[in-house]
């Protein structure tokens, strides 16, 4: 069973964990800046790609800072290690978002007949995909951000006629310190 969320912002509640394979993918060494105004999709996706590449997978490492980026593919065998003070911040700029075809267990948007956004962070048929941030205490941990309060103002004053994204798809129940807390 899977469960979608869209919120404001998602805290990360999980615990820090080993990175998956050996590999290392730091976003800053594929061009992101992290100042919260530049776009740092392309940086992430080349991180996400060179970790594909790896056999057995590896790490995606994001420095503290925060990240704008627009909706992305994730991949198998993939750790996203958010370091303490770490914001992955969607982009609230709708055009940004794809519009993608329904879930087919829906047959349309949740809300709306039709298409919907594309969610947040995503992928198919994905295994061994954690989210995790290294930070000690809850002040610092890392932050996925996805803006739900624009999402939210613009089907509330009906200015969306397209099912939002999700933030993220999770598997529910959550596994033992593997969930994801509204802040």
């Amino acid at each position: 069973m899977y469960h979608t969320m869209r919120t404001a912002t998602v805290t990360l509640t999980l615990a820090a964990a080993a990175a998956g394979g050996g590999f290392v993918a730091n976003v800053l060494d594929y061009g992101a800046v992290g100042d919260g105004q530049t776009k740092d999709t392309a940086a992430f996706e080349a991180a996400v790609a060179a970790v594909a590449q790896q056999p057995g997978g590896g790490t995606l490492y994001a420095p503290p800072g925060t990240y704008l980026l627009t909706p992305f593919n994730l991949t198998s065998d993939l750790t996203v290690l958010l370091d303490a003070n770490t914001t992955l911040l969607a982009s609230d700029t709708f055009a940004d978002w794809d519009i993608i075809a329904p879930l087919p267990s829906y047959g349309r948007g949740r809300d709306f007949p039709g298409p919907r956004y594309t969610s947040f962070l995503h992928g198919y048929n994905l295994t061994n995909v954690r989210i995790t941030s290294n930070a000690t205490d809850q002040a610092s941990w890392g932050i996925v951000d996805g803006q739900g309060a624009a999402w939210w103002a613009a089907v509330r004053g009906g200015q969306l006629k397209i099912t939002p994204g999700a933030l993220l798809l999770a598997p529910l129940p959550c596994a033992a310190g593997a969930c994801l807390a509204p802040r």
